[in-house]
């Protein structure tokens, strides 16, 4: 029975021994496949970029046409991202966004089952020619290079995708007439600056649809500016030096100022001074109190207008409203004190002059209840019988 039992034991130990042998031979197997798969498509890709990047036939400086008379379509789409800022003293706009830019290079084609199925390859920026598509109304000339070092997507067919991030520094007309419940309109133009329209032919993507505000994919909101609208569409220009046309894809945007902090820091204290004011001619004649409210009002109206030549550019191209507001509102708190003084004055002078007949026919009956106007104490002792005078 004893030695039954140890031979049992041996071929179990056998068979575990062998089926661990078995399963590392797998995995080895298995690892080998996998390193064979790579380094066959490792050698795919290195015998596809061979034959893409031969020098003998790509030149990445022309046109990737065989005639020079053909025209290189391209493909335009801006995803905007985010509104970085509206310096309103400079009219400059500083957009971040990502650019797509398709177009055929027909250097770059070939068949995927020759090269492992390998279907698109990612190359540098360098390797291949690129249309140079410049912003037109840059608020820095210097900067032609919006794009950096970014890599180019290349399918089989020869299609070249180029989806470079980018930030735009546009010039923007400025109008404050309505501050602070203004909206401006800034535009992104967009075009070839060495290329007319015969040469590389621009054009606007077909998703351009999902530029509409709502549907932008990677958008960001402002904390100050609200996007209203976005829209893009194409254009011909002519320069006055040449006589080709240059077609050039244009990006508008609608911005709205976000205002509710200017509501309440202009707004309200605008309306309370004009009320102040009007409070002015409420009080009686000679009451003392009109230079207190008076001055009050003023020294508002004088700080309100400091704080708005602190926020809006005195360059713009026409005068804020509430400027013209708090500037007549001004004028009009310096008049009302004037007139109070010589009223105070009159009032509390011993001089007095009964009003002539003419005037007090038109002001009395009803006119002079409508208006809240009442005879002047000496002026009823005047008009007083003389028996009534007696009396008192």
């Amino acid at each position: 029975m004893t030695d039954c039992g140890h031979l049992e034991t041996r071929v179990k130990k056998r068979e575990r021994v062998g089926h661990l042998t078995n399963t590392t031979t797998s995995l080895i197997l298995f690892v080998f496949v996998l390193s064979l798969n790579a380094q066959c498509q490792g050698n795919d890709m290195t015998r596809l970029r061979k034959h893409l990047f031969d020098d003998q036939r790509v030149d990445r400086h022309n046109r990737p046409v065989q005639n020079h008379t053909d025209t290189v379509v391209v493909e335009l789409l801006f995803d905007l991202a985010h509104i970085h800022s509206l310096d309103e003293w400079t009219g400059t706009l500083t957009v971040n966004g990502f650019m797509r830019l398709i177009w055929e290079d027909q250097s770059f084609r070939w068949e995927p089952k020759e090269y492992g199925d390998v279907d698109h390859i990612i190359v540098p920026q360098s390797t291949i020619w690129q249309p140079d598509v410049t912003l037109y109304n840059s608020a820095q000339a210097q900067e032609m290079d919006h794009y950096g070092n970014s890599m180019l997507y290349l399918t089989n067919d020869g299609m070249v995708h180029w989806f470079p991030p980018v930030t735009f520094r546009a010039t923007c007309p400025i109008d404050h007439k309505l501050f602070p419940f203004d909206e401006h309109s800034c535009s992104i133009v967009l075009g070839s600056w060495t290329y007319d329209t015969a040469a590389v032919d621009l054009r606007l993507s077909e998703d351009h649809n999902d530029t509409q505000v709502g549907l932008l994919e990677h958008f960001s909101e402002n904390p100050q500016w609200e996007l209203l609208r976005i829209e893009g569409n194409t254009r011909e220009i002519n320069h006055e030096c040449c006589t080709d046309n240059y077609r050039v894809v244009e990006y508008r945007l609608n911005l709205r100022r976000r205002s509710p902090f200017y509501k309440f820091l202009l707004v309200v204290p605008s309306v309370l001074t004009t009320c102040l004011t009007l409070a002015l001619f409420w009080l009686p004649p000679n009451a003392g109190e009109k230079i207190t409210i008076g001055g009050i009002a003023l020294v508002i109206q004088v700080s309100l207008l400091f704080f708005l030549g602190w926020c809006i550019p005195p360059g713009g191209m026409s005068v804020p409203a509430i400027v013209l507001f708090c500037g007549n509102s001004l004028v009009m708190t310096g008049l009302s004190l004037i007139i109070s003084v010589v009223v105070i004055n009159l009032s509390r002078s011993r001089n007095y002059t009964p009003a002539p007949a003419s005037l007090k026919m038109i002001l009395g009956g009803r006119i002079r209840k409508i208006l809240c106007l009442e005879l002047h104490p000496y002026q009823v002792f005047r008009e007083l019988p003389l028996n009534s005078t007696k009396s008192l």
